[in-house]
């Protein structure tokens, strides 16, 4: 626990249970012996994201709406009043458009000098048999939330795909949206060590998936939303909150493209727009002094 932040009392306040976890109770949770204690919040979910995208992508497909994966958009441009987004392989013509990109919004012209471009990696290990899970102990499902921002999130999870421990921690400054093998090479040194620090009774087991996302922050933790060009909406920049952030961003570009207003839209559009970065290097530097990459 972060000891400058009275977590329980503000959920307290919030109406919401919590209850303290010692270090022997956090054991029985995780099979670890690395965690002190822990803050137990029962009215919380674990989500897996990207099964929650694809289910509802695939209950939006109808005669009416189509799906494309892997087609990028290599230009938009707006003709006679229809936006033309052009593809390798075709084009789509629409005359209003919705920019759900997150923080290529800035490939797209917009926004530019006022997103923040930051990568977070994770690594998976391979599903364990079962003398590992007897090894390991606790419980089947359990998904751990650093106090600290730049401390590690552990998860297991078991069912579909077996059992298995995700480790997730360091983050990359990243303004070109690319991240170097060796910068990756590191960071997976990184976790590796995380993961023997906290079950040195799973040495052996190896990591089987790893991987890294684009988060796009602002300096002022506001979207970047609203019509940017005639008939073309933002609902961008999720300042590391995608699941709620990117879902209410979408449905109040939707509203807006389509004329409808709700308190909520009206809330959105009062905010500022994203703060201006300073001029690099400054940028880099100040970044760097929070990036432990």
């Amino acid at each position: 626990m972060h000891h400058n932040v009275d977590y329980a009392a503000h959920l307290d306040v919030l109406g919401e249970p919590s209850e303290m976890l010692n270090g022997a109770q956090m054991q029985d949770v995780t099979g670890s012996r690395y965690y002190q204690g822990g803050l137990f919040t029962p009215g919380t979910v674990v989500l897996q994201p990207a099964l929650f995208v694809r289910s509802a992508a695939q209950r939006l497909r109808s005669n009416r709406v189509n799906i494309y994966e892997n087609s990028a958009v290599r230009a938009l441009d707006r003709i006679d009043g229809i936006w033309h987004a052009r593809t390798d392989k075709g084009v789509v013509k629409a005359p209003k458009v919705i920019l759900a990109v997150n923080g290529h919004a800035q490939s797209f012209g917009h926004f530019k000098r006022r997103l923040v471009h930051v990568y977070t990696y994770g690594s998976m290990t391979k599903a364990m048999d079962a003398d590992a899970v007897k090894r390991l102990g606790g419980q089947a499902n359990w998904g751990i939330t650093p106090a600290d921002p730049l401390g590690s999130t552990v998860r297991r999870i078991s069912g579909t795909g077996g059992d298995r421990l995700i480790v997730r921690n360091r983050f990359t400054y990243e303004p070109s949206m690319s991240v170097s093998d060796a910068k990756l090479n590191g960071i997976w040194r990184t976790h590796n060590e995380s993961f023997a620090a906290r079950f040195p009774q799973l040495e052996g087991i190896e990591m089987e998936h790893r991987w890294g996302g684009h988060l796009c922050l602002s300096m002022n933790n506001v979207p970047a939303s609203g019509e940017v060009e005639e008939g073309l909406f933002s609902a961008c920049c999720q300042n590391g909150l995608g699941t709620v952030q990117g879902t209410l961003g979408g449905m109040m570009a939707a509203e807006l493209a389509t004329d409808h207003r709700s308190d909520m839209l009206d809330d959105m559009l009062a905010l500022d727009p994203p703060k201006r970065l300073p001029p690099e290097p400054f940028a880099r530097l100040g970044a760097r002094a929070f990036d432990v990459g």
